[in-house]
């Protein structure tokens, strides 16, 4: 999987303690985000905080560009949710309405949630607030 993303990639970066990516278009260009985590034993990736710089290059007379910055996207997750045995466990970070399905999209939950909270469900895969979370 390295040697494909070495190659193939615009660009990417090991997961670690303060991991970021770097890339320079040379014209506008539509570009996807992934993120693509090997996972072994029972560890799991959480997104926390997601944050897009864009600046665009100026060329003048000289041979370097200046970089100019333009707005800021930020995405920063309100709701972590994770499953265990027998039950939901769910984080809110800020006060916000919580919805779960299981696979066939029987309502199982729905609330506005303000403090966290653990829903009793059986084993199986259930969705909360469009994220997918294993119940053991």
């Amino acid at each position: 999987l390295t040697a494909d993303l070495e190659s193939d990639a615009l660009a990417w970066s090991p997961l670690g303690d303060n991991p970021s990516v770097t890339f320079v278009l040379n014209e506008p260009t539509q570009v996807s985000l992934g993120l693509i985590a090997n996972m072994h034993d029972k560890r799991c990736v959480a997104v926390g905080r997601f944050i897009l710089h864009h600046k665009q290059l100026i060329y003048g007379q000289g041979t370097e560009p200046t970089a100019v910055s333009a707005p800021m996207l930020t995405f920063e997750a309100t709701l972590q949710a994770a499953g265990g045995i027998g039950c939901i466990s769910i984080r809110v970070i800020k006060p916000q309405r919580v919805v779960v399905t299981d696979l066939t999209g029987k309502l199982v939950f729905a609330d506005w949630l303000d403090v966290d909270a653990r829903i009793p469900a059986r084993r199986g895969i259930y969705i909360v607030n469009k994220q997918k979370i294993l119940v053991r």
